[in-house]
């Protein structure tokens, strides 16, 4: 976990190393059970990606699946 800059700089560097990766992500959750989607990051691939929420389904989530430029 950390700065979003700091993951998403280990996630590209990793990657570049073929090096599975998964990273520990904080976000403020206003409900903490995930109805209101507070949380949620942007999860996938480019052209077909979903939001997730941090506090339902992570906080931990592999670094190739988190859309860093559209966090």
């Amino acid at each position: 976990c950390g700065p979003v800059p700091m993951l998403k700089e280990c996630a590209i560097i990793t990657t570049e190393l073929n090096i599975e990766h998964y990273c520990s992500i904080e976000a403020y959750m206003a409900c903490g059970i995930g109805v209101c989607y507070g949380c949620a990051i942007p999860v996938g691939q480019e052209n077909d990606w979903n939001y997730l929420r941090v506090c339902k389904e992570g906080p931990v989530f592999n670094a190739r699946e988190v859309l860093w430029n559209k966090f």
